[in-house]
């Protein structure tokens, strides 16, 4: 079992990007072992929500409609508000702009940590691109 060291506001950033390296390790040998698994980067989902779940619901062999493309958008669309801290589950929420929140949250020192951390295993599904331009 994994338990994070938490602050009175938030958790231990050292200790949550750890586990994110423990987790996608994992996730990595898993998508290795199970090609015929579909392994979806949730920011790049939350972005291309559209199309990410057409291709989902390709892949799982279910019809594709219009009514299912809007009721994703209902809950995904840019209309919506990007919630954070206590109330992050909320349903409908902006995912697009949800997906990069963190990237405000975080100084650039905290992100390069963050970064030091997870690599290489980070390497392995975000481009050195997705770094660029933080904070």
């Amino acid at each position: 079992r994994v338990s994070l060291r938490r602050t009175p506001d938030h958790y231990v950033l050292e200790d949550a990007a750890l586990c994110w390296k423990v987790f996608y390790t994992v996730v990595d040998r898993y998508r290795k072992d199970h090609p015929e698994w579909t392994v979806i980067i949730h920011e790049q989902l939350s972005k291309d929500y559209l199309n990410g779940f057409k291709k989902i619901y390709g892949s799982l062999g279910l019809t594709w409609k219009n009514s299912v493309a809007d009721k994703i958008d209902f809950y995904c669309g840019s209309s919506n508000p990007v919630i954070q801290g206590s109330s992050s589950h909320k349903f409908r929420q902006d995912s697009g702009s949800l997906a990069d929140a963190w990237k405000n949250s975080l100084g650039k020192d905290e992100i390069e940590k963050i970064r030091n951390i997870t690599s290489p295993v980070c390497d392995l599904f975000y481009r050195d691109e997705s770094w660029l331009d933080l904070s």
